[in-house]
C-alpha cells in the first residue's frame, strides 16, 4: 500500500466525501437491539454510543456534551447501570462524582445498535488484505482520538469568545 503525504485540506474533503458514502452504504436501519433482547431507546443507544469501556465521562461532563441536564442523564443512565450495560464507579479524587464507562455487555449492545450494519461492515473488510484493514482500523483510531482533542480545543476557543463578548 502506497501512503503518500496529502495537504490536510486535501485529506480533510476526501473524509468529508468518504464518510457519508460509508455511512450510506453501511446503514439499512437504526436497529437498537439491547439489555438482555430488549430494546433500546433512542436515548439509550445515544448514550452507549458516547461511552467507552477504558475512557471514563463524568456525569456533568456528558450531560453537558449531550446538552441535557445532568439530573435527565441520571434518570436516562440508571436503567443502563441496572441492565448491567454501565458501569458507575466514584471518582477517586472526588466521592461525590462518579465516572461511567462501557461494560462488555454496553460494548456488544452498542455494537448492536450501531447505525453500521456489521454483516456488510465484514464483508466489505473480508475484501481487504489484512494489513489494509490493520491500516484503516488504527488510522480510524488515530482519527477519533484526534478529532475528540480538536475538539476540546475547538470547545475551549469557544467559550473564551464567548466570556469576551
Amino acid at each position: 500500500m502506497n501512503a503518500r503525504s496529502v495537504p490536510v485540506e486535501l485529506a480533510a474533503s476526501e473524509i468529508q466525501e468518504a464518510f457519508p458514502r460509508i455511512y450510506a452504504a453501511c446503514h439499512l436501519t437504526h436497529r437498537r437491539a439491547g439489555r438482555h433482547g430488549g430494546d433500546l431507546s433512542q436515548r439509550e443507544s445515544t448514550i452507549l454510543a458516547h461511552l467507552s469501556p477504558d475512557r471514563p465521562w463524568d456525569l456533568s461532563t456528558l450531560a453537558g456534551h449531550l446538552g441535557v441536564v445532568s439530573s435527565t442523564l441520571s434518570e436516562a443512565l440508571q436503567p443502563l447501570v441496572d441492565a448491567g450495560l454501565v458501569r458507575r464507579e466514584p471518582d477517586p479524587a472526588d466521592r461525590r462524582r462518579c465516572h461511567f464507562t462501557l461494560t462488555p455487555l454496553g460494548v456488544q449492545a452498542r455494537a448492536d445498535s450501531s447505525v453500521l450494519n456489521r454483516e456488510i461492515l465484514d464483508d466489505a473488510l473480508e475484501s481487504l488484505s489484512g494489513q489494509e484493514r490493520a491500516l484503516i482500523a488504527q488510522s480510524l483510531r488515530r482519527l477519533a482520538e484526534t478529532c475528540r482533542q480538536a475538539r476540546r480545543r475547538y470547545d475551549a476557543g469557544e467559550e473564551r469568545e464567548e466570556s469576551a463578548s
